[in-house]
């Protein structure tokens, strides 16, 4: 016990591991869409895309294994966010299907995976390609939520 007349140290010690154990897992440094471009395939692009009633959208069911998407880091459950840059927000799932293919051999998507569209839904703002990079938005001190609409792009 310290009493009012004793001092107290603390001392942080940081922690080295040289191996990995299985009580630390990797983190993610940043929340970021990514952008797989996907060349077809003898087979096709390799994924099934599918939608739900129960949340908008269009998402990845499956990837094939050894598949130009596999090869490009699409992932199982992503969600598409744009097409060859053309925004997916509020498309059915047959309009989806058809800008895919109407991008010809190949064919980019701009996904999110369910943390980082979490967090850009807590934000308010729809990924978009700008956000692919080190820009940083700068918003109006006076507005409660980010509004890209009145954001000033800057580079690091």
């Amino acid at each position: 016990m310290v009493n009012d007349s004793q001092e107290l140290s603390v001392i942080f010690v940081p922690l080295v591991l040289s191996e990995p154990t299985p009580m630390v897992k990797e983190v993610r440094s940043e929340l970021r869409p990514r952008l797989c471009a996907i060349q077809r395939g003898p087979n096709g692009y390799g994924f099934n895309l599918h939608s739900e009633r129960a949340r908008p959208g269009q998402y990845i069911r499956a990837v094939d294994e050894d598949s130009p998407a596999e090869r490009a880091g699409l992932q199982p459950q992503d969600r598409i966010v744009e097409v060859n840059s053309v925004s997916v927000e509020g498309k059915t799932h047959s309009e989806v299907v058809a800008t895919i293919k109407a991008g010809g051999d190949v064919t980019r998507l701009l996904v999110v995976d369910s943390d980082t569209d979490a967090f850009f839904k807590r934000c308010r703002v729809t990924p978009t390609s700008k956000h692919l990079t080190g820009e940083k938005m700068l918003y109006p001190l006076n507005r409660p939520h980010p509004l890209p609409s009145s954001a000033t792009t800057v580079r690091q």
